[in-house]
């Protein structure tokens, strides 16, 4: 019979609150729990969100409609709020517990099975109660009718408020799910204290808080948030998210492809192997790669040059800021302002983006693209290539063997919006207008300005303008 103890509730214990996350001391008997398993040869088991809530609306049942109303169970019973039917210590009659996940709203759709404990002082007090119980026991540890079960899924739930009812003010709630949870982990809680938060074999979601907190993410994708003050984190083997918060931080990614983000304060950014991303928002704050580490980035709103290891850099924002490379193979993308980006060496890539840029390739055979606004391009020394894009652009390949490329008639408009080449040297360099679908009979050079018809009906609709008079030969073309 499901239901008629809820219209007493002096709580409501469907209602979602902060208590949902997973506490740090949730957070041990967890590991103590998996550190028995392990011991067995069992399997790891990933935290579930709904069930963490599960638990700790059970948690609250017996902490707002029980213990503060004063009702108990009958004698070695289990009490709760969303059933009429109590169950015994032998486990007879689980089946009044089991659609509690569903029937909580917690967004856990599968069944749950529940063990609990009362009055002792710590959760590892707890656990060697369970072992201590052939009936807890047979469930965590998945002997006797629980051999052949796969747990998939598991919530935690612990009072903590010594002296608060009975049992010492101390309630442990264990939920246990055969399917995985769809809304994955739940989110981990810190204090306001110094908090040391260790994550699982599986994905996690921790939120340090206050504090100098030292935290570590371990095996999963993790998502780790280190809130304010000082903080020490890792993210270890997958693809994590680390975000500092304010405070002087430290970020090590380890292995995998992460992001990391040090947030307002003087921060070291360090991903580790692996292809990493680097929200990197104070000058003040330093970025540490090496070599080998795989191909990374830093994106910022400010003028950066970037640090040795590390190959690519996007600004952001509008403002009017520059970009500078090192000695790899870098690539540089502007934001929305006028920016001056330099390659320096390496075979780099650079983007001006919207605004009008200067873009200078350095050292290295290297591709620079204006993209929109009125930019001004020098290749340097090597064999570069030049695009404009859209806007009337200054195109400069300096020494070696350039290609000017045009892809479309917006790149250089007839008229006085046309882009103009500097340097253009016949014999070496290169017009490429591959991107027009034109032949040699749609061109018309004359008084230092190539024409070319890319519709056929005649009109010039792109135009070239050569600075130093030179005209393009018939092998300088590339159609």
């Amino acid at each position: 019979r499901l239901g008629q103890n809820e219209a007493g509730m002096a709580t409501d214990i469907y209602r979602a609150t902060a208590d949902d996350a997973l506490s740090a001391e949730e957070l041990a008997l967890y590991h103590l729990i998996m550190a028995y398993r392990a011991d067995l040869g069992l399997e790891a088991i990933p935290l579930s969100r709904g069930l963490t809530a599960t638990a700790a609306r059970h948690v609250r049942d017996t902490r707002e409609n029980f213990w503060a109303e004063g009702k108990s169970p009958p004698p070695g019973a289990n009490l709760h709020s969303w059933s009429d039917a109590p169950y015994y210590a032998d486990h007879s009659q689980p089946q009044a517990m089991w659609e509690a996940p569903a029937r909580l709203g917690t967004g856990y759709e599968g069944t749950g099975y529940e063990i609990s404990a009362a009055g002792t002082p710590t959760v590892a007090a707890a656990l060697e109660g369970w072992k201590a119980s052939p009936g807890h026991n047979a469930v965590i540890a998945n002997t006797g009718i629980w051999e052949d079960v796969r747990f998939a899924a598991i919530g935690i739930g612990v009072e903590t408020a010594p002296g608060a009812g009975p049992y010492g003010g101390r309630i442990y709630h264990v939920w246990f799910g055969t399917e995985r949870d769809p809304g994955g982990a739940p989110w981990v809680k810190g204090t306001s204290a110094a908090d040391r938060i260790d994550g699982t074999a599986f994905g996690d979601r921790i939120q340090a808080g206050a504090g100098a907190d030292l935290v570590r993410g371990g095996a999963g994708n993790d998502s780790l948030s280190g809130g304010s003050g000082n903080d020490r984190m890792s993210g270890g083997a997958g693809n994590d998210t680390l975000g500092g918060g304010s405070g002087d931080d430290r970020l090590y990614g380890l292995d995998g492809n992460d992001i990391l983000n040090g947030g307002p304060g003087s921060d070291v950014l360090s991903g580790g192997p692996g292809n990493d991303r680097y929200l990197v928002d104070s000058p003040a704050d330093r970025v540490v790669e090496k070599a080998g580490w795989g191909i990374d980035r830093i994106e910022c709103a400010f003028s950066l040059v970037l640090p040795a290891h590390v190959e690519n850099l996007r600004l952001t924002g509008a403002a009017a800021i520059s970009g500078t490379g090192n000695g790899l193979g870098n690539t540089l993308t502007g934001n929305a302002g006028a920016n001056l980006l330099r390659g320096g060496g390496g075979n780099d890539h650079l983007f001006g983006g919207a605004g009008n840029d200067r873009l200078g390739g350095g050292i290295g055979n290297d591709r620079l693209y204006g993209e929109a606004g009125n930019d001004r391009l020098y290749g340097g020394s090597g064999n570069d290539i030049l695009t404009g894009g859209a806007g009337t652009d200054a195109l400069n390949g300096g020494p070696g063997r350039d290609v000017f490329r045009f892809e479309s008639i917006a790149d250089s408009e007839a008229g006085a919006a046309r882009d103009r080449i500097v340097d253009f040297i016949p014999g070496l360099d290169r017009l490429d207008l591959r991107g027009l679908a034109v032949e040699a009979e749609d061109l018309r050079y004359a008084d230092g300005v190539l024409s070319v018809d890319a519709d056929h009906d005649g009109g010039a609709d792109l135009q070239i303008a050569f600075t130093n008079a030179a005209e393009p030969g018939a092998g300088d073309f590339l159609f």
